[in-house]
């Protein structure tokens, strides 16, 4: 039996899919969503609730219009799931910081806009992405160890670092990458 696909499908959004991969960097995209939540003190902005599991990171000025604000904690709030779904069902995904503002005031009456300012997002995402490179060289050093290897060059910076290890049980040595290492 042969499902719709693509443009014939009752779930397309119109290529969404492809134009969202474009530029699309998991760690960069990791780091501006946990970003959101540290800035938005875990609430949703238009109710205040903090129901962890149902918030979302939402784009003020969306993926598709502003390519260059993607990654940018300024260009973000906490939504309940439910509310950004509403307000994506309505406004669709080519959307600014405009049309989220109008969204606010006709569903929430919510007058007030009080976005993070980029001096304090980047504040916030440099601590965020320390953290996590600290983790990162905390975990690869015990990884290593663990493995009776010993790292002849290469550092920590994220997952597709560049490592070149040598094994002395099997008196070898090989390059990879920390996310190659870590499987």
């Amino acid at each position: 039996m042969n499902h719709p696909s693509g443009s014939k499908h009752s779930g397309w959004k119109g290529g969404v899919a492809e134009e969202k991969r474009e530029g699309y960097d998991r760690e960069k995209y990791n780091t501006w969503r946990q970003g959101i939540f540290i800035s938005s003190k875990l609430k949703c902005f238009l109710t205040g609730l903090s129901l962890p599991n149902e918030l979302q990171a939402h784009h003020l000025d969306s993926w598709f219009t502003a390519s260059e604000k993607r990654y940018e904690i300024s260009n973000g709030v906490l939504l309940l799931k439910e509310i950004h779904v509403q307000f994506h069902s309505e406004y669709g995904y080519h959307t600014t910081r405009e049309s989220f503002e109008q969204f606010c005031l006709e569903k929430f009456n919510k007058k007030e806009f009080p976005w993070v300012t980029d001096k304090q997002a980047m504040k916030q995402l440099d601590g965020i992405l320390l953290k996590r490179k600290e983790k990162g060289k905390e975990e690869l050093s015990k990884m290593i160890s663990e493995r009776n290897s010993i790292l002849k060059e290469g550092n920590y910076e994220n997952r597709k670092s560049k490592l070149f290890l040598y094994c002395p049980k099997h008196d070898a040595t090989h390059h990879t990458t920390v996310f190659h290492f870590k499987r």
